[in-house]
């Protein structure tokens, strides 16, 4: 079957329509991967109007110039979009220096706080463990509760 890519981005919001609103979720979390294929641009539509679409970026010259395609595609469907930079190292000048080029460059965006880069993260996983559970002291955890908090926020403000 032949469907155009307008056709295709919506595929996923009517499926989840009726389903959502009897569960009463204000939520749907979609891990997609970062290229623009038709489930990720079908995941972006389902934010819709007023829906919150958080983009992890991890810090690197490559990443930044794939945020072009997202922003375009979530202003379209009328979602806030929000970057999340991720593999942070503040004690470099190079994450730093982006942080920098990502608020320069991408104001329309809004810059949710940043998860630290974290060799304990890498460690919870081999266990199968979230972070959260494994290690809740590390600042990696405290930057994902933050960065929680700061989603509760934002959906409590829209």
């Amino acid at each position: 079957v032949s469907q155009s890519r307008y056709e295709a981005d919506d595929i996923l919001p009517k499926a989840l329509s009726g389903w959502l609103g009897r569960i009463g979720a204000k939520v749907c979390i979609f891990d997609c991967p970062p290229a623009l294929t038709p489930l990720t641009r079908s995941a972006i539509a389902s934010a819709g109007s007023g829906g919150l679409l958080l983009v992890p970026l991890s810090l690197g010259i490559l990443e930044l110039k794939g945020l072009g395609w997202i922003g375009e595609v979530a202003s379209d469907k009328g979602a806030t979009t929000a970057l999340v930079p991720t593999m942070v190292d503040h004690r470099t000048e190079f994450s730093e220096g982006i942080l920098d080029l990502v608020k320069q460059g991408h104001s329309k965006e809004r810059l949710a706080p940043s998860i630290p880069i974290s060799s304990r993260l890498r460690l919870a996983q081999t266990h199968g463990r979230t972070l959260l559970d494994f290690d809740p002291h590390t600042p990696a955890s405290r930057a994902f509760l933050e960065l929680g908090k700061w989603v509760s926020n934002h959906l409590s403000m829209d």
